[in-house]
């Protein structure tokens, strides 16, 4: 059985078996362990078909839910509460909007102006360029919920007709709980004036040194 009705349920107890596990976990720490340990294959190790083709990004979405490795994903994308006022800021809401939903006064204004480039720490990379554009630079930060002393290479499947560079190239964790960070640039390789390209998808993956079978992914689109 298939779809969101049959998913929603699943995923909902999968979460509160991740909650109890791991009760100081935010919304969004359960969110991106759920999202990063996904498998990507069905149960006979071939591609997740949608219809005839292998599914894409917006129709499988990370992938199948794997609860084993969720309750244990080395790494999470997590979200404080503060950054969810700064997104919904970038995304046009006013001081009024931004007050109905957290009853905090704020002024939007003077928090982007701190927040240059702010993009959610989402466990997943969606790129747009504009017309113009031909490069871009996302910032991501992720939390060593694994073996304290643990270090993690990055391994890039870039969209098609896009390069992608990543700093740094390694991330290395003394203890639990430790925040890291890392920059992804994005350079379209298209031409200008050349037939742009709808869609193309990708995957970023953080991989445990000392433990190959740990890695952490999440999907990049990029229209």
């Amino acid at each position: 059985m298939s779809g969101t009705s049959m998913a929603c349920p699943q995923v909902s107890g999968i979460a509160a078996l991740l909650h109890s596990a791991h009760p100081k976990w935010t919304p969004a720490a359960i969110r991106s362990a759920l999202v990063t340990t996904t498998d990507t294959a069905d149960h006979l190790g071939k591609p997740i078909m949608d219809g005839d083709a292998p599914a894409k990004f917006f129709a499988a979405g990370a992938g199948h839910v794997n609860p084993g490795r969720a309750i244990d994903p080395g790494l999470i994308y997590d979200i404080q509460v503060d950054e969810y006022i700064t997104h919904l800021c970038t995304i046009g809401y006013r001081n009024s909007e931004v007050f109905s939903i957290t009853h905090r006064n704020v002024s939007c204004h003077d928090i982007l102006q701190n927040n240059r480039g702010f993009t959610l720490n989402y466990p997943s990379i969606s790129i747009i360029f504009r017309a113009g554009m031909t490069r871009k630079m996302i910032k991501r930060r992720v939390t060593n919920v694994g073996n304290p002393n643990s270090i993690y290479s990055v391994d890039v499947m870039a969209p098609e007709g896009v390069k992608v560079r990543v700093k740094p190239r390694l991330l290395i964790f003394k203890h639990v709980n430790q925040r890291l960070s890392y920059r992804v640039w994005f350079i379209s390789r298209k031409r200008i004036g050349s037939k742009r390209m709808s869609f193309a998808e990708g995957k970023l993956t953080w991989f445990d040194v000392g433990n190959k079978d740990k890695k952490v992914r999440i999907p990049i689109s990029v229209t």
